[in-house]
């Protein structure tokens, strides 16, 4: 993706959210050309659909903390 959408400085500015979906119908010809059906998009939302979807991730920062690394 450009950087111009993935990169905000302390401020969300949707001007580059029209390259999501230029990215998502590339990774979707190039996954259907390796043999896989999704796109970038269905991935992502899926992984973030709901707790259980986290498969841990939503306790890494207090499992960093318990080994002595915390974070912010």
């Amino acid at each position: 993706m450009p950087q111009r959408t993935v990169l905000h400085r302390e401020v969300y500015d949707p001007a580059g959210d029209d390259a999501i979906g230029e990215y998502d119908s590339r990774l979707v010809e190039y996954n259907r050309e390796h043999g896989r059906s999704s796109g970038w998009i269905s991935v992502v939302l899926g992984r973030l659909r709901d707790r259980d979807s986290l498969r841990g991730r939503h306790t890494l920062r207090e499992q960093l903390h318990r080994r002595g690394l915390p974070s912010r």
